[in-house]
């Protein structure tokens, strides 16, 4: 954090400095000492003055893009990069994110995470622009850019996306075993995520 407050010294005093925190416990706060709490409250104590949660309603997708992009080698997309989809196999008694869990327990650990994440944030007072990358930025990604942009209180500026979607294509053509994956899920409430987009 030392090194954001030296890079950030220079900026005009209203300038907005933004950066990306993946706040599950197994990825980035992995690598810190803290908890959810614990961060956020270092964070406030560094200034940070307002937070962007960005979610993805759909925990199935989330999980094939981040497999897709380990197989690939290339976590972005920009125009022009090869539009292939490797298929990967998601073995749903133990996928990994860090560390290994059963598919549902994944996926509701997901869930409780962005709960715990809201909780703090309301508790700490700090304001939060909450964007749905189902709803804010699948389809148009300046939605989601003008709702930032309203909520930090600045003009947009006209904007062209560098980066598109690791996959668009139905998990049932990119998972080899999504038949055992749907049979895992059925009757979960998780269920609805193996055909929405």
């Amino acid at each position: 954090m030392c090194n954001r407050a030296q890079r950030t010294a220079k900026l005009p005093r209203d300038a907005h400095y933004l950066f990306e925190v993946k706040f599950f416990s197994t990825l980035d706060l992995a690598r810190t000492p803290y908890d959810i709490a614990g961060f956020v409250a270092m964070l406030q104590r560094q200034q940070v003055s307002s937070a962007v949660v960005l979610r993805r309603r759909n925990g199935l997708r989330r999980i094939a893009s981040t497999l897709i992009a380990l197989r690939r080698g290339k976590y972005q997309m920009r125009p022009g990069d090869d539009p292939a989809v490797p298929r990967i196999k998601l073995p749903p008694k133990s996928v990994h994110l860090g560390q290994k869990y059963e598919l549902n327990a994944l996926l509701q650990a997901i869930d409780d995470e962005y709960a715990q994440l809201e909780a703090v944030l309301d508790r700490a007072g700090l304001p939060r622009c909450a964007i749905v990358y189902e709803y804010d930025v699948q389809a148009d990604p300046k939605v989601g850019y003008c709702k930032i942009c309203e909520f930090l209180q600045v003009a947009p500026v006209p904007i062209k996306p560098a980066l598109q979607r690791i996959n668009d294509l139905p998990l049932s053509e990119v998972i080899v075993n999504f038949a055992e994956v749907r049979g895992h899920l059925a009757g979960s409430r998780f269920e609805w995520m193996l055909t929405a987009d």
